[in-house]
């Protein structure tokens, strides 16, 4: 989001006195801020002080002092995700209201205890001489509608596992996807490769859940996580078996990432609050990110040139979903890709 500064301004907040405010402070910054409150407000959110004053400090460093007022960028997403993917959450929490009655925590911890042992989801996306592709199985997204309507997800599954792909990622969400939970299980029958399994993980449950069913690894996304949460499900997932892919948006979420220790970095060329994509959100975050770890891009990816450029930057794979999944003969897109 786009602001303008204020001009001069002399001040700090967060346990310091304000010595001066200038007589000119831009009120599109306090109506900024107004919204962002109202906005957690909405979706019944608490809105901490420490939440409050983070993005006050984010937009007063901003400010280029004793300039004239001029644009510049803040990342307010410390106090709001963005209104859709709060939607998305709140479903989240009423579906799992449900699961829950219908199967409980416990019953879960057996099945993920029975489950097989995991197939290694990390080392499918190492082979450094390989185009690594986590190809997608999706039916529908919320920006797109449906993106297939002749949708068999283990036929699907034996194509990708057929072509060359590194593994697969199955949306197991059921509102916004049209995934299923079930389809893991499924399609495990069928074909060798790791699965992932791709949905807004919110609670233990899930990761449970995802074991239960027959994943190998877990997607963990760091904007509706916080960092004591996402460390939490990182450890929980070490423990009954799971790999995680943690996906970032932003240079705050990998942050965060990296204060976890997390291994697999999936970085989301899609922009949360706007469903743009673009590459560019890849090669800027993939220069910050240690080379001992693995990279995934995800998002955006349509061709095989896309991805010889981000190869280049450092990325190690590449979640595919939509490019696939629009195409009537997946095979031949899928062997496009690879090259």
């Amino acid at each position: 989001m786009k602001l303008p500064a204020v001009g001069p301004l002399y001040a700090t907040i967060k346990g310091k006195t304000a010595t001066e405010f200038t007589k000119h402070f831009h009120c599109y910054a306090l109506l900024t801020l107004l919204v962002f409150i109202l906005t957690r407000f909405f979706f019944k959110e608490t809105l901490c002080a420490e939440d409050f004053f983070s993005c006050v400090l984010a937009i007063f460093q901003e400010i280029n002092f004793g300039r004239e007022p001029e644009f510049y960028s803040v990342d307010c997403s410390c106090l709001t995700i963005s209104m859709f993917l709060n939607k998305i959450i709140e479903e989240k929490k009423r579906e799992l209201k449900s699961s829950k009655s219908t199967s409980s925590l416990n019953d879960l911890r057996k099945k993920a205890a029975d489950a097989e042992g995991g197939r290694e989801f990390k080392k499918s996306l190492q082979t450094k001489d390989s185009i690594n592709i986590i190809a997608e199985i999706k039916k529908a997204s919320p920006s797109k509608g449906i993106i297939r309507e002749n949708f068999n997800p283990v036929e699907i599954a034996e194509i990708y596992g057929d072509n060359g792909a590194a593994a697969i990622s199955v949306l197991t969400d059921k509102t916004f996807f049209q995934g299923d939970i079930k389809y893991l299980n499924e399609i495990r029958k069928k074909i060798s490769l790791p699965l992932l399994r791709k949905d807004f993980i919110i609670d233990e449950y899930q990761l449970y859940e995802a074991k239960a069913y027959g994943a190998d690894a877990a997607l963990l996304i760091a904007a509706v996580l916080d960092r004591n949460q996402l460390s939490e499900y990182l450890d929980l997932s070490r423990e009954i078996g799971l790999e995680n892919l943690v996906e970032v948006h932003s240079f705050k979420d990998m942050e965060k990432a990296m204060q976890c220790d997390v291994e697999i970095i999936g970085i989301n060329n899609r922009n949360l609050h706007t469903f743009e994509t673009s590459l560019k959100t890849s090669f800027d975050l993939a220069r910050e990110i240690p080379k001992d770890r693995v990279i995934v891009s995800e998002s955006g990816i349509n061709t095989y040139e896309d991805i010889l450029k981000l190869k280049k930057s450092g990325i190690n794979a590449f979640l595919i979903g939509e490019a696939l999944m629009k195409e009537r003969d997946i095979a031949k897109k899928l062997k496009e890709l690879i090259g």
